[in-house]
């Protein structure tokens, strides 16, 4: 008879691929969304601190960000969404699969795999 479809992906591996790579995704999207806001503090630290060695006096905010500044943080905010959807879909995907989390059901597969390879060798 047929096989259900959630049985045929976790067996044929396609399960753990699809929830390992949407957090490979929602990882590589957060790191992209927290690069931009981590340069502009670093930037305004080395010149406070530069500032303060030289002049004797801390650099002045900006009230209003430039039309670049914002669109950079637009984007880091878009990154940002992209991780969460990610990994809410990892998440979510994993629990049907697998019936644990994204994290557990990877290593619970390690586990699998690590199992099934050592009895074709030994």
């Amino acid at each position: 008879m047929f096989a259900s479809l959630r049985k045929t992906l976790v067996e044929s591996h396609v399960a753990a691929i699809a929830v390992a790579y949407l957090l490979l995704f929602a990882v590589e999207n957060l790191f992209g969304a927290l690069r931009e806001p981590a340069l502009y503090a670093t930037t305004f630290l080395v010149t406070a601190v530069a500032s303060l060695t030289t002049v004797h006096e801390l650099p002045q905010i900006p009230p209003n960000l430039d039309a670049f500044t914002k669109l950079k943080f637009e984007e880091s905010l878009i990154a940002l969404l992209y991780a969460a959807v990610a990994f809410i879909l990892a998440w979510l995907f994993s629990r049907w699969a697998f019936g644990l989390g994204p994290l557990r059901s990877l290593a619970t597969y390690r586990e699998k795999l690590k199992r099934k390879t050592t009895c074709l060798v030994g």
